[in-house]
């Protein structure tokens, strides 16, 4: 029983997995075709391509035989669930599996390579299935697209052969496979199958409407087959042997005879024209196997038959003539070219030596063939040949067919010595084939004209016998000399002929120059035609032919040329004649096409000499434009605004030319006007061509009749390219622009033109392939007109996005949903897919991009329904994104960029578009949660599994080959990272892709492994690096910079997620489960940890030194300025001589202009009168002199040569600043689009374009090749510097990002980042850093105008800088310090010498930051006696000495807005550094705007700069001559108003005299408040003038009586808690202070100290406010006092008063421990105050979230709590001393009057708190007994003994105080 379970389950087993011939597999041949094609033919093969071919050998043998017939064994395979191939596995689907069959039955296929067919056909077509009603249609075309690929790689292997085969050295596979294919017998393999086709039948179970389907592609694969085998034997890879030959002979005959069933398949104009070209294939293989080559070789070399090798023996020629003597060519016309080269086969037989002994073959009757295929027209069946579109638009080797047939023709000129003697009608038709042979092929030209070439020796005489009847019979000549002149060489050839060899009188170039202008009125239409195609064909090929054509052409003659002229000297110019002919030509069929040629013409020589000739064409008014009759009709931009219109005339041409011609002329018109465009020309003529092209042809072409069909493509690509010049000289075409750009952006009609262009879907496109009605040639023109109707509306959107008003017309209609016949975007997305063509999904990529990235895509929401997208659009475009990225390697790079652009673009600008593209609901369930199930599967599915569909799994590919990216392909690695750079600046919109990301294996090692590369492979920049190096060099820098930018980001984002769970942990008690989710989540982000940490210890240090290097270089900018100056003095010489060359238009205008403003200059007119002293005569001349002389001291300046000559240096430095090339300039746009080349400086491009580079080679230019490429050298030197540096700045702005993250603990452990840094790191990279600062401030000292890049370099210099001295908390070395203060002051001074701007402002503020920092650690370095000794002295005296030093240009910093708080700031800390005020009073008095500074006070809406003021004044008043010189510059008055300004916008609680904190983000805004320091100078300044100038304590006085309410309310006391049922809150707003407002409290107090101790004012002024004053004191000691005595009567241990730190600083102190370590008193009660409240935790970025949690129990004595105990007893001796002073006083008073009034005597705090005031936390104990008598009952008794009691006990008190405060 159990055996029998066991042998039912491995039935089942093996039922359900099916293993079948391995051989039935193949790979599909349309990527293997296409890595061919793509492939180098010059270099190795790719290892995989390598490794296909030896694979696929066998397919590549046999070809279609692989494909087999349908067998029982694979109908039963499909019957299981899974079919095993080898190492492939296929999953049986039943509704595939039923398709399969029918396939199956259909192409007599095998059922299992059906079932491949259609499993990858549903792969390949998304949007199709199997009950899709084309569906079978579907899988036929793509299972015959396969067999027709398998075929061409068979083609291209044997192509890419015949070039390894030309060389010697080494081996190839490919070579290897070619010729084992060969070996293999392919040849007679491929000769099977054809004839197998052949013989085919129409299958029976087809349904009649695949028919045609079926014969179409049939007939393909047998024209595949034979290109091969034309390709096999042309190219010798294996010779014909009789045997084949009468084979293939026997073949042709049954196809044109009708034997076999071929002419059964002509059921549709495609496959007439299939049969067609195999008839004519097969013909030329038959031609080409008869060794008419090796034939004509031996009767050149006098070989005998006998002796010679033709590869036909006697014999079987005679069996072969046997078969061709049964043809019969008036039966079928197709074997009489096969007769007459058989015939002339035989005849040159016969013409070989020794022929005597060849009886047989000279029995041969070869003329009787000869006659029969003469009267059946043989020779003109060739002629059809040639002339036919089949021929022509083929796919197969045309120039090898066009050399069988020159070889033939040749053998037949030489066999039957055809002269001109032969008859005329066969003479003009052996000339019509010779033509068609030649024309259009350059190597066949280029034999013809090797004289080593045998085979063209017949030709070559039949040429020299035309040339002796020159000029009669002047066509024939002319029309063979136009067929041989393709090409730079052969037109050269024909040229020379022409000016030497013909036999006249005169040139032959001057009489066709005459002939073409007396035709013009002869109308000899012909010959006209003949010329103008000749001369139009020696244009095209050769511009140094163009050129010399150019020059004037003078002609002598002994007889009148016409009747009454009398002349004999005749002068003719070409451009003048052409001119001349277009303006006279009529609407007429000759008419277009001699148009055509004329204008090409003018367009060639455009090029040539583009400001002659176009002069001339504008002066010849050649298109008719109509001018305009008001004089005063001109617009703003100088064009007429009403001659916009041409003349009918040339609109009726273009009709007849499209419905009668070829549009030639069509395409010559909207050439030159492109080319007008580019000379840089703004005239009405220009306008009202572009006007007629965009809103003529663009709109109303596609309605036109063409002959021929295919015409209607080209114009469209050829308008849509005058349209993309139009939007590209929009930049440099001001007037014309202005004009153009609003036609383009205003006219709906081209918007519509365009939108008809693009708006299709891909499966519109690919239904188009299985039409009948649309030809290929069809289909391919529209694909090239989408893509160029893609590039133009994205040129559009991108140039013109700036005009943001002018642009919302066409954005707006891209955007509608309304757009016929789909909308732009819906045809965009869709054709992202449209694989068959990567332009079309390039085109779409880079318009989606610049849409995204458009200023008004910021209004609108791209959501899928916005779009016009439905869901399963959406996974299309997602699976089409993701098959881009995917393809490894790309199989197009610039669509891999460019979808990476669009996915940068849209993450950047619509997050919400692009989260529905990469992270759908169902994938983000796959892939969060199944992050352990992300291996590609082995097995075939259904469809690609959710990860392979991912775009971000194809990004992770990349990621992972990032170090070979690096090396091979920088632009593709640094579209990537700008892409992940994207998503982390959009965080939250892309949280769970992120994710993905980041938790994928080594995702942080991967992304950061190049991080550690680089410093050690690092290379400086050098002059000897090629431009790509320096681009690769350059694409490290901007790698570095994104990579700093999202370790940046990730490190906010994960401080920020730590905070926040950290603050919810404070909120909630959170579960054990929540707490371990958390816990995981971030234990994840250890490995990046790890990362950083790594890379800080070891490689940080070099990456900072080698982002941080600046290679300024300002003689290059000098030497490009100076090569700009050579450069434009040359072209005003030449513009002068009237010899303009090939300078465009624009650079003839502004030589024109410069030259004029340079003849006016003052040196100019000295050098002229110099010149004229010296006897040189005046006028034109001499100043060509100067010119000339001003050239060669310029060309000497740049050898290293200057100029001593003032007048001359004055022309050079003005030419140096004439901005004669600005308009080259890069316009920079900072976006997510641009690439690394946007950094450039100079568009030397279009530079070279205007200077007409490629006619620089002329002998007659060779100066000014020299001149241009001197200049284009410079530009481009300053083009890579330009780059390299804004490439290093870009990485040093991302390295400061990041340590700006961590900039609170680069010297400390960081558990959330990882990242620490050691001290010496850090102080060696100040010092790299301090050197390069200053070697780049050495260099903007160099230079009149500093560039913004070196100032924003400098400014990243100094950021740098200034973070890392922040980092060690300023405790740098001291000869650290003295450097940053020295190298800062410096650049203070260089940088005041440059002209104000942005980049100068913030440069100055980062130095002046700097030098704040540098003080503040120098002098505490000094004060605290760091070190000891003769090293300590000299850097004290050096540090005093670079502290003085600065103070000059601090002070003249002052005066400027934005740099008035740093430099008193900075000024401040110097003063405080030293103790005696002689060292810098005399400076500060000397430099200082006083004046200034006291007047800027009393702008109180400066919050932020007055308190600084306050403080520098306030240090000043501190020394008595500062006091002096602030009364003299009126500080009273306004400080007066000051206070008096400021207290209006007071608390608004003083009225009432509480004291409630309102708002406590009102004291984030400043340190300090205005009230307390301004009360600070004034008691400074009495202090400092002592009782001489009573007048200011008066005054001072008097502004405290307006003020009474501010002083009572800063002297109150805190409300002490009460035990009442009051709620928290309202506690809690009661005790609430701040550290700011205790000091504003002390400042109040020292004040009403200083001026109580002036009696007799304070008893005449204030004598009213004392009572309130003493009483407010003692209710403050009290609360003082009090609160020791209550620590322990709380049970909730309330504090006392709420100090919460809100500062940036107060966090700092928060953080730090307690530096009195002392839990008594205050000290121990500040701490409960001192908690970090949770609500305003936001407000730091820096809080550490550690100590967040820490605090949710704890009350731990910090830095923070110390610091407020202590202004508390500050306070508290403050009040004391107030006290005293009022008790002295009144001790004094009864001392004077004998007798105490206890009406008036000061009150007196009780015992209890003096008690409470005594010093107990510092163990200061005082114990008086006499405290014990203290008490008001004995007050009567013992008034003056208690009053001395009193004093000596608050004396004692406060002798403590000053204690605490000498020691802290």
């Amino acid at each position: 029983m159990a055996k029998t379970a066991t042998t039912n389950v491995t039935e089942q087993l093996s039922k359900s997995v099916k293993t079948v011939d391995a051989s039935l597999w193949w790979e599909p041949f349309n990527a293997v075709l296409t890595e061919l094609e793509n492939a180098s033919v010059s270099s190795e093969l790719p290892p995989t391509l390598e490794r296909k071919l030896k694979d696929n050998h066998a397919w590549f043998l046999d070809t279609l035989s692989q494909f087999r017939s349908p067998n029982q064994k694979s109908r039963e395979a499909l019957d299981s669930s899974c079919i095993r191939i080898a190492s492939h596995e296929l999953n049986i689907q039943p509704e595939l599996k039923d398709a399969a069959l029918k396939i199956s039955c259909i192409l007599c296929l095998d059922e299992v390579q059906s079932y491949i067919v259609v499993k990858r056909s549903l792969e390949r077509n998304s949007a199709a299935d199997s009950m899709h009603p084309d569906f079978l249609n579907l899988v036929m075309l793509d299972y015959y697209i396969e067999r027709q690929c398998l075929l061409k790689c068979t083609r291209q292997i044997l192509m890419h052969a015949l070039y390894f085969g030309s060389q010697l050295e080494g081996a190839s596979v490919v070579l290897e496979g070619a010729q084992r294919l060969i070996s293999d017998g392919l040849e007679y393999k491929l000769l099977s199958i054809f004839q197998d086709l052949l013989s085919s039948n129409y299958p029976e179970q087809m349904d009649f409407d695949l028919y045609t389907l079926w014969a179409e592609e049939t007939l393909i694969e047998d024209n595949l087959i034979l290109e091969i085998l034309f390709l096999l034997y042309y190219e010798s890879f294996c010779t014909c042997d009789a045997k084949c030959w009468k084979k293939l002979c026997a073949l042709y005959e049954g196809i044109v005879t009708g034997s076999y069933n071929f002419q059964k398949l002509e059921i549709s104009p495609e496959a007439v024209r299939s049969i067609y070209y195999a008839k004519v294939q097969l013909l030329f293989i038959l031609i080409e196997s008869l060794n008419l080559e090796n034939l004509l070789q031996m009767l050149h070399d006098n070989v005998s038959f006998r002796q010679g090798s033709i590869g036909f023996s006697e014999t079987e020629i005679q069996e072969i003539d046997t078969m061709i003597s049964s043809f019969n060519a008036f039966e079928a016309k197709e074997v009489g070219p096969l007769i007459l080269t058989w015939a002339v086969f035989l005849c040159l037989i016969n013409s070989l030596p020794e022929k005597e002994e060849n009886n047989l073959l000279t029995e041969m009757d070869h003329m009787g063939y000869v006659r029969q295929a003469f009267e059946a027209s043989s020779l003109g069946y060739f002629l059809e040949i040639l002339g036919s579109d089949t021929l022509k638009y083929s796919d197969g080797p045309l120039a090898g067919y066009k050399s069988v047939l020159r070889t033939f023709i040749s053998a037949f000129i030489a066999s039957y010595e055809i002269s001109l003697q032969f008859e005329d009608d066969h003479l003009k038709l052996i000339l019509d084939i010779l033509c068609k042979i030649y024309q259009g092929e350059e190597n066949l030209c280029i034999q013809f004209w090797d004289r080593d070439s045998f085979i063209d020796g017949p030709v070559r005489c039949l040429l020299s016998n035309l040339e002796g009847e020159f000029p009669f019979r002047s066509i024939e000549l002319l029309r063979l000399l136009s067929a041989l002149s393709k090409g730079a060489w052969p037109s050269e050839c024909v040229f020379v002929l022409f000016l030497s060899s013909l036999q006249y009188t005169e040139s032959g170039v001057l009489v066709l120059l005459l002939r073409l202008s007396q035709e013009l009125h002869m109308q000899n239409l012909e010959e006209l035609v003949t010329i103008l195609d000749l001369l139009s064909r020696l244009v095209n090929f050769n511009t140094a032919i163009c050129y010399s054509l150019m020059k004037t052409w003078n002609c002598f003659h002994n007889e009148e040329l016409t009747e009454g002229n009398q002349q004999k000297y005749v002068r003719f110019d070409v451009v003048e004649i052409v001119c001349g002919m277009l303006k006279s030509l009529s609407p007429s069929v000759n008419g277009t096409v001699m148009t055509s040629m004329a204008v090409n013409i003018l367009t060639k020589m455009l090029r040539c000499q583009p400001s002659r000739v176009a002069a001339m064409a504008m002066k010849g008014n050649i298109f008719d434009v109509a001018l305009r009759t008001n004089l005063f009709d001109v617009s703003s931009n100088n064009l007429s605004s009403g001659s916009w219109l041409l003349s009918g005339r040339l609109a009726k041409m273009l009709l007849i030319d499209c419905e009668q011609s070829d549009c030639s002329m069509t395409l010559s018109v909207l050439d030159f006007t492109a080319n007008l465009l580019e000379t840089g020309l703004e005239t009405d003529t220009v306008l009202a061509l572009i006007v007629f092209s965009l809103q003529y042809v663009l709109v109303n072409h596609e309605f036109w009749r063409y002959k021929v069909k295919t015409a209607r493509w080209k114009v469209t690509e050829k308008v849509l390219e005058v349209m993309k010049k139009c939007i590209s000289s929009i930049s440099y075409c001001q007037k014309l622009g202005e004009v153009v750009r609003d036609i383009m952006l205003s006219d709906s009609s081209i918007h519509s033109a365009v939108f008809r262009i693009v708006c299709t879907t891909t499966p519109s496109l690919e239904n188009l392939y299985l039409s009948r009605v649309f030809d290929i040639l069809d289909i391919e023109g529209l694909q090239l007109a989408i893509s160029s109707g893609f590039e133009v509306l994205a040129s559009m959107i991108s140039s013109f996005s700036k005009e943001s008003p002018s642009l919302l017309g066409l954005y707006q209609a891209i955007l509608s949903p309304m757009t016929k016949p789909i909308p732009v975007t819906a045809a965009a997305i869709s054709l992202i897919s449209y694989s068959r063509d990567t332009k079309i999904q390039l085109g779409a990529a880079r318009l989606l991009s610049v849409l995204f990235n458009a200023d008004f895509s910021q209004s609108y929401t791209y959501s899928n329904s916005g779009l016009g997208l439905d869901d399963k659009q959406v996974v299309n475009f997602r699976k089409s994104i993701s098959c881009i990225l995917s393809q490894q390697p790309p199989l197009n790079e610039d669509l891999t960029i460019a979808t990476l652009k669009l996915l940068t673009s849209a993450a950047c600008n619509q997050p919400a578009f692009l989260t529905a593209v990469i992270a759908p609901k169902e994938y983000l369930s796959s892939q969060v949660h199944n992050a352990s199930e992300r291996q590609p599967k082995k097995i075939e599915n259904d469809a690609l599994d959710s990860t392979g569909e991912s775009p971000s799994y194809a990004i992770l590919q990349y990621l992972y080959k990032s170090e070979d990216l690096l090396i091979r392909k920088p632009n593709m690695l640094m579209c990537l990272l700008n892409f992940l750079k994207a998503l982390w600046q959009g965080a939250p919109q892309f949280s769970k892709t992120l994710e993905h990301l980041k938790f994928a294996d080594n995702f942080w090692r991967q992304l950061t492994n190049p991080l550690v590369l680089i410093p050690s492979n690092q290379h400086e920049f050098s002059d000897k690096l090629t431009e790509k190096e320096l681009q690769n060099l350059a694409y490290r820098y901007q790698y570095l910079s994104n990579i700093f930018d999202i370790l940046g980001y990730e490190v906010f984002m994960q401080k920020k997620l730590m905070h926040a769970e950290i603050v919810n942990q404070i909120s909630r008690s959170p579960t054990n489960g929540a707490e371990k989710t958390e816990e995981s989540k971030f234990t994840k982000n250890e490995s990046l940890k790890e990362i950083i940490s790594t890379w800080s210890k070891s490689s940080l240090s070099d990456l900072i030194k080698a982002c941080v290097s600046w290679e300024y270089d300002d003689i290059s900018h000098t030497r490009a300025k100076a090569a700009v100056a050579l450069f434009a003095v040359h072209a005003m010489m030449k513009v002068r001589s009237g010899d303009s060359g090939s300078l465009s238009v624009s650079l003839v205008e502004r030589s024109v202009t410069l030259s004029q403003k340079l003849c006016k200059l003052p040196a100019f007119s000295e050098l002229l009168t110099q010149y004229a002293e010296r006897g040189y005569s005046g006028g034109l001349e001499l100043e060509n002199l100067i010119l000339s002389d001003i050239f060669y001291h310029i060309q000497g300046e740049l050898d290293g040569r200057s100029i001593d000559n003032r007048p001359f240096k004055e022309l050079l430095q003005f030419l140096m600043d004439s901005r004669f090339l600005d308009g080259y300039k890069y316009q920079h746009d900072d976006n997510c689009l641009t690439d690394i080349k946007s950094a450039y400086q100079y568009d030397t491009v279009r530079l070279k374009a205007d200077l007409g580079s490629d006619i620089w080679d002329l002998l007659v230019l060779k100066e000014s090749k020299e001149v241009a490429e001197t200049l284009l050298l410079c530009l481009q030197d300053v083009n890579s510097r330009m780059l390299h540096a804004n490439s290093k700045l870009s990485a040093l702005r991302g390295l400061v990002t990041l340590l700006y993250m961590h900039e609170d603990n680069l010297t400390q452990d960081e558990t959330s980042t990882g990242l620490k840094i050691s001290e010496q790191v850090v102080s060696s990279c100040i010092d790299h850093i301090i050197q390069s600062l200053h070697a780049t401030l050495a260099s903007l000292s160099n230079l009149a105008d500093a560039g913004e890049d070196a100032l924003d370099f400098l400014t990243a210099q100094a950021e740098l800088l200034l973070l890392l001295v922040r980092s060690v908390n300023a405790n740098i070395a001291q000869p650290s310090c003295v450097s940053i203060l020295k190298t800062s002051g410096y650049g203070l001074k260089v940088l005041g010498g440059c002209r104000p701007s942005r980049a100068v402002g913030t440069a100055i503020t980062f130095l002046l930051m700097l030098i704040l920092g540098s003080v503040e650690s120098t002098f505490k370095d000094l004060h605290l006696s760091v070190a000891s000794g003769i090293e300590t002295v000299e850097a004290s005296a050096e540090a005093s000495n670079s502290s003085l030093g600065l103070l000059p240009v601090l002070c003249s910093y002052i005066e400027h807005p934005e740099h008035c708080t740093l430099s008193l700031a900075g000024i401040d800390l110097i003063l405080k550094g030293f103790s005696s005020p002689a060292t810098w009073f005399l400076v500060i008095q000397k430099h200082l705007p006083l004046a200034h500074i006291v007047q800027k006070l009393q702008d109180i809406t400066d919050s932020k700069t007055v308190p600084v003021i306050l403080k520098f004044l306030l240090n000043l008043a501190r020394v008595r001559q500062g006091a002096e010189m602030l009364l003299n510059a009126g500080i009273l008055a306004s400080l007066r108003i000051l206070l008096s300004d400021s207290s209006e916008g007071g608390p608004s609680s003083v009225i009432q005299g509480e004291r409630i904190f309102s708002n406590v983000s009102d004291k984030t805004d400043k340190s300090q408040s205005i009230w307390g320091l301004s009360l600070a100078v004034l008691t400074a300044i009495i202090q400092s003038l002592g009782d001489r100038y009573t007048g200011v304590v008066d005054y001072v006085m008097a502004c405290i009586v307006e003020k009474a309410p501010l002083v009572f309310y800063y002297i109150s006391a805190p409300d002490f808690p009460t035990d009442g049922h009051e709620n928290k809150r309202a506690r809690a707003l009661k005790s609430n202070i701040s550290l700011s407002e205790l000091k504003e409290t002390q400042n109040t107090l020292g004040l009403i100290c200083v001026l109580a101790g002036h009696w007799n004012s304070w008893r005449k002024l204030l004598q009213n406010m004392e009572s309130q004053l003493r009483e407010k004191s003692i209710h403050f000691l009290a609360f003082i006092s009090r609160a020791t005595q209550r620590p322990g009567e709380s049970p909730r241990g309330d504090a006392p008063l709420l100090c919460h730190p809100v500062l940036k600083e107060e966090f700092e102190w928060y953080k730090k421990p307690s530096f009195v370590n002392s839990r008594n008193g205050w000290f121990a009660l500040s701490a409960l105050g001192c908690k970090l409240d949770v609500k305003f935790a936001p407000l730091s970025s820096r809080t550490t979230a550690l100590v967040l949690k820490d605090n949710a129990s704890l009350s731990p004595q910090t830095h923070l709590s110390d610091l407020v105990a202590i202004d508390i007893y500050k306070i508290a001796f403050l009040l004391l001393k107030f006290l005293c002073i009022q008790a002295e006083s009144a001790a004094t008073k009864a001392e004077e009057v004998g007798f105490v009034d206890l009406a008036h005597f000061p009150e007196l705090p009780m015992p209890d708190i003096l008690h409470g005031l005594q010093v107990s936390p510092l163990q200061i104990f005082i114990f008086d007994p006499l405290i014990m008598f203290l008490s008001y009952d004995t007050i009567s008794n013992f008034t003056s003994k208690l009053v001395w009691l009193y004093a000596i006990t608050m004396w004692r008190i406060q002798r403590q105080f000053k204690c605490i405060f000498k020691r802290y």
